[in-house]
């Protein structure tokens, strides 16, 4: 499971839809059971940052 998290430590997730941001943050949900410090990483931080610039975007359209 390691290569997932490396893989979506290394995404740029600007360009990433808001599925795929979700998609993102499940996965590294599910890791973070069996790594509890991957809850308080930057690579957990940048995902959610997106969801939420989409999110305001969604509602000021």
């Amino acid at each position: 499971m390691d290569y997932l998290y490396d893989y979506i430590s290394q995404l740029d997730v600007r360009t990433l839809s808001a599925g795929e941001v979700s998609q993102c943050l499940f996965y590294l949900h599910q890791l973070s059971k069996q790594k509890p410090e991957i809850r308080s990483s930057p690579v957990m931080n940048k995902p959610n940052e997106r969801l939420n610039e989409q999110r305001k975007q969604r509602i000021n359209r």
